[in-house]
């Protein structure tokens, strides 16, 4: 009887990741995501199955995820936010399907982040969450203004118009929430992104939304 194997050179995983960490040269993580991206999609998407969720973009997102936590290991990163940092251990009786230490957290590492992805898309679809950059007001105001025009979709293209016009004028950090929101991405993943926790990225939402409103009343 036959088992599956995860064939992939051990030597580069462990020797990349080391020499990424160790000297934080773009070169290096470069190789190492070429080397393990692969493997990380493969791991990532069967746990989302297993645990129920088969959208593509959770695969995309738990990606993103672990490339930042790769990204952390170096010694120069400037995160304050420590990470599980990829410490070898010297076992002579490792399992051999598994024996490149690199390869083992990589593994460990892809399951991790795919879980917190699980994690916040049953939490988000538990509070019916939806992020979106027409709030709640704005979308009255939206079908107000339809509602009383001979030209509905000029009137929609306008907005949309005005709303691309004002993102500019957002401080940098707001601006940035609201075009990783329109480009789909979740709350983790923006918080990762910010080095951020989840609650300042919702205050930095808000607060966006709000200029927004007040620059499209103008």
């Amino acid at each position: 009887m036959t088992h599956s194997v995860i064939h992939t050179d051990p030597a580069p995983i462990t020797s990349t990741l080391l020499d990424w960490q160790a000297t934080g040269e773009e070169a290096c993580l470069e190789r190492l995501w070429g080397i393990v991206s692969p493997i990380a999609h493969r791991m990532i998407t069967a746990t989302l199955h297993r645990l129920g969720i088969h959208d593509p973009s959770a695969v995309d997102d738990a990606l993103s995820l672990l490339l930042d936590h790769l990204r952390r290991l170096s010694k120069s990163s400037t995160s304050d936010r420590p990470v599980a940092r990829f410490a070898p251990r010297t076992d002579t009786h490792a399992n051999k399907r598994l024996a490149d230490p690199g390869l083992a957290f990589i593994v460990w590492l892809s399951r991790e982040r795919a879980a917190d992805v699980a994690r916040t898309w049953r939490r988000r679809n538990r509070q019916a969450t939806v992020f979106s950059l027409l709030d709640e007001k704005m979308m009255k105001q939206v079908h107000a203004d339809v509602a009383t025009s001979d030209d509905a979709s000029s009137l929609q293209a306008d907005l949309c118009l005005r709303l691309h016009e004002a993102l500019p004028h957002l401080p940098p950090r707001e601006r940035l929430v609201i075009e990783l929101l329109l480009e789909g991405k979740n709350q983790t993943v923006i918080a990762h992104v910010l080095d951020v926790c989840e609650g300042t990225v919702s205050r930095l939402r808000m607060r966006a939304i709000a200029t927004l409103r007040d620059r499209l009343a103008e």
